[in-house]
């Protein structure tokens, strides 16, 4: 429960971005098993993060979509939003284009293959919202609308 109050979301007005690392159950497309994550919006028994699309394949996708509330991964859905490139002073400035995103509805145990993401320290590999540029992620705030809209059907 400390982690998921610790959790900086969207939805506090806050964007981190951060990277996930494949659960070892759940097996991911690119080789480096990790990807950027935006930690969206939390709930008592989870937290829904945003992905770049192409991370999971499409059957594990599938079956969270038929999970229940206590497996990893629950039910997702693929959107579009703009994109934003996030400037060196922190400051974001609009990328002119569209990201494709991976709304997942995660279980409280993913919070233990979160971290911050650091771009000095960080190495190559990650995958992300738009390849070789871990700078540029979707807008915040279409970000939030398009959660909430999901979060509400599910």
């Amino acid at each position: 429960m400390q982690k998921l109050k610790a959790l900086k979301t969207v939805d506090q007005g806050l964007v981190y971005q951060h990277v996930l690392k494949a659960p070892g159950d759940l097996p991911a497309l690119p080789d480096s098993g990790e990807t950027m994550a935006i930690p969206v919006m939390n709930r008592r028994e989870g937290v829904m993060v945003a992905i770049p699309v192409g991370f999971f394949p499409t059957q594990v996708l599938e079956e969270g979509n038929a999970a229940v509330h206590t497996d990893m991964l629950g039910p997702s859905t693929q959107i579009s939003l703009p994109a934003v490139i996030e400037e060196e002073d922190g400051s974001e400035t609009a990328a002119g284009y569209d990201v494709d995103v991976l709304l997942v509805d995660f279980s409280l145990g993913i919070l233990d293959n979160l971290r911050l993401y650091d771009p000095v320290t960080e190495e190559e590999g990650i995958h992300s919202f738009c390849q070789g540029s871990p700078e540029i992620y979707p807008a915040p705030q279409q970000l939030l609308e398009a959660s909430t809209q999901h979060w509400r059907r599910n």
